[in-house]
């Protein structure tokens, strides 16, 4: 036999079948919280049994209402002054009292006073107490059923009364799962910080052993979150929503003691929405791009086909800058002061220290080849030489010739 999450006991009037419809669809789609579905072992609720047909005064409860409220873990009840003149809505309730607690019978409030619609049924517990004479007698004790109030437009009642429902359904508590859906629309409705966010958590377990690598991640992750942000708002800009894009274009750039890098294109969707470069006579300067490659440049360079650049700065530093693109490909921090910085025959991008010369892509900073000096003298500078070769200067007048593709030296 098929079991039901819960059934719908109501009178088959037009405001109770529209709540009962309702409380029916919502509750089928009803999104569980990763956190609760992990806590309660339920990943949905699937089944929710609704009889659609009215039962006749001469019927009685037929085998298929029987077996599905039999089956069922709860029983709603839709409560409204036309309920409280259904015989069968009262015929549900006492054959479900057969085989369940009255803790598993919830209602909804659709029309009406709670004191005047809730089946008195529901309103009373019997128990045994002991009378003046300390005989046991059967007394009835008030209680308040766990009720939900649809006395509202449905769209306010699915975000404050449906979880009321939900609850014992799924088996956690009201706060808990409020808080859950409140912790869960807060991710969607930020899901540009959200990749950020989890790089974070996972970074930090499986990097805990570097706080300095995990630095770094999180600032690549801040990076790609600033370019996307701005480039939202270079689109809203385009399409007309000036303020929507200032403000986007703020959030692209440090808020509070430079929680997150200085990215060039956010600065550029910051300058194009306040008409930064538009002059009172309505002359305009043209911002292409402005480049921040993250502290004082000392020396850059241009590839021979134009399509990037090379910054050195604060010694340590290379970053190399997509032309076409307008973004940052890659900064990376050697190990010893740079000499100087170039490009070779072949576009690739050449990095000099006093202890070696080192060839990297300039799309994405791999190392394709690096020469030390066997016999420990130092380098000074290097320029291209013909044939694809690299004269390489050393401080005591040494010379070598390096080859472009491989890196291997070659007799002068």
């Amino acid at each position: 036999m098929e079991r039901y999450d819960a059934f719908i006991s109501y009178r088959h009037s037009p405001l109770d079948i529209k709540v009962a419809a309702e409380i029916q669809k919502q509750l089928e789609r009803f999104h569980i919280p990763a956190a609760i579905q992990k806590a309660s072992g339920k990943k949905k609720i699937s089944r929710i049994f609704r009889d659609k047909e009215e039962l006749s005064l001469t019927d009685d409860l037929n085998e298929t209402i029987q077996e599905a409220l039999t089956h069922s873990e709860f029983l709603i009840v839709i409560c409204s002054p036309a309920m409280k003149e259904s015989f069968w809505v009262q015929k549900e309730i006492e054959y479900f009292l057969k085989t369940h607690s009255k803790r598993q019978i919830l209602t909804v409030i659709a029309e009406g006073e709670p004191a005047d619609v809730l089946p008195e049924l529901l309103t009373y517990e019997e128990m045994e107490l002991p009378d003046e004479k300390g005989k046991p007698e059967t007394v009835r004790v008030p209680v308040e059923p766990l009720s939900c109030d649809y006395r509202m437009p449905f769209r306010k009642a699915r975000k404050e009364e449906l979880p009321r429902l939900a609850a014992p359904i799924i088996g956690c508590s009201y706060d808990d799962l409020r808080r859950r859906q409140r912790q869960y629309r807060m991710r969607r409705l930020s899901a540009a910080f959200s990749a950020a966010a989890l790089l974070l958590a996972f970074l930090s377990v499986y990097f805990a052993w570097s706080a300095s690598q995990i630095r770094g991640n999180l600032n690549k992750a801040l990076i790609n979150q600033s370019e996307y942000l701005a480039s939202e708002s270079r689109s809203l800009l385009t399409g007309g929503d000036r303020l929507s894009a200032i403000m986007l274009a703020l959030h692209a750039l440090p808020q509070n003691d430079n929680d997150r890098p200085v990215v060039p294109s956010a600065i550029n969707a910051l300058s194009q929405s306040t008409y930064a470069y538009v002059s009172p006579g309505n002359e305009k300067i043209s911002l292409d791009y402005l480049i921040t490659p993250g502290g004082t440049v000392s020396d850059f360079r241009m590839d021979d086909s134009e399509t990037c650049l090379v910054f050195q700065y604060d010694s340590y530093h290379i970053a190399v800058w997509d032309i076409a693109e307008s973004r940052m490909r890659f900064s990376t921090r050697l190990s010893a002061d740079i000499n100087q910085i170039d490009f070779s025959a072949s576009d690739r991008l050449l990095v000099l220290t006093e202890s070696d010369l080192r060839c990297l892509s300039p799309a994405d900073g791999s190392l394709i080849w690096e020469y030390s000096s066997e016999s420990g003298w130092l380098f000074d500078r290097f320029c291209l030489a013909p044939e694809g070769q690299i004269a390489l200067y050393g401080l005591d007048d040494h010379l070598l010739l390096i080859e472009d593709e491989t890196g291997t030296p070659s007799d002068l």
